[in-house]
């Protein structure tokens, strides 16, 4: 962390820093799903079941917070304002397992897939195919990818899956123990959506046409 510091009197300054920090989260699914599966010989076999998933997620930004700081003692500041993100880190690691039936009802053996992903990096289709799982569906083989990469269970759009901007507020507050070392404590909370709504989907079903359901939700960031 680096800090420009204004004062305009004793009690009352201006301060900008440039932080990095990083902002994570734990996502959880288990319930009705689709899996779109292709078998060795490129057909496309469409199945319905449960998924489950449990993946951790680390975002690291360069923030720069610009604030309002009001020291009533010379031990206790107070300091407030807007604050910039720049996304420069996004991945996410986990594990996927689903089960269920194709469409003729031939039955999906359960199998469990590791989530390795750089939303920044991967592209389409990335997935590692090293010590995968076989199973049969429809009476076709199906080769299940070891790992599956951010983009694979669906075509990559512009952008990544977290937005590279973020724009919140924040609020923190300082307990000065001498000239040069004190404890602080602060509160981020961002204004913007984090992720890219064009990969807002649906993970229940799909269409009546057999397309995604798109959605329109907000995924904000709050940290401490």
């Amino acid at each position: 962390e680096a800090r420009f510091n204004y004062r305009l009197t004793d009690a009352f300054r201006f301060r900008t820093e440039l932080m990095f920090s990083q902002k994570g989260l734990r996502y959880r699914y288990d319930g009705d799903s689709f899996l779109d599966l292709t078998s060795d010989g490129g057909d496309l076999i469409p199945t319905t079941g449960n998924r489950k998933i449990t993946m951790n997620v680390t975002n690291s930004y360069i923030d720069i917070p610009i604030s309002v700081v009001i020291r009533p003692l010379e031990w206790l500041e107070f300091s407030a304002g807007p604050n910039i993100g720049f996304l420069v880190s996004s991945s996410a690691a986990g594990e996927l397992i689903y089960s269920g039936e194709s469409f003729t009802g031939s039955p999906v053996e359960e199998f469990s897939v590791t989530l390795d992903y750089n939303f920044i990096s991967d592209q389409n289709g990335d997935a590692n195919f090293n010590n995968p799982t076989e199973i049969s569906v429809d009476g076709k083989s199906v080769t299940i990818p070891s790992s599956f990469g951010a983009y694979y269970d669906f075509t990559r759009e512009d952008g990544n899956f977290y937005n590279a901007l973020d724009i919140g507020l924040n609020a923190g507050v300082h307990l000065y123990l001498n000239g040069s070392l004190f404890v602080a404590g602060r509160l981020n909370y961002g204004l913007l959506d984090a992720t890219n709504n064009n990969y807002d989907f649906s993970l229940v079903s799909l269409d009546e046409d057999g397309n995604r359901i798109s959605r329109s939700d907000t995924d904000r960031n709050l940290s401490f």
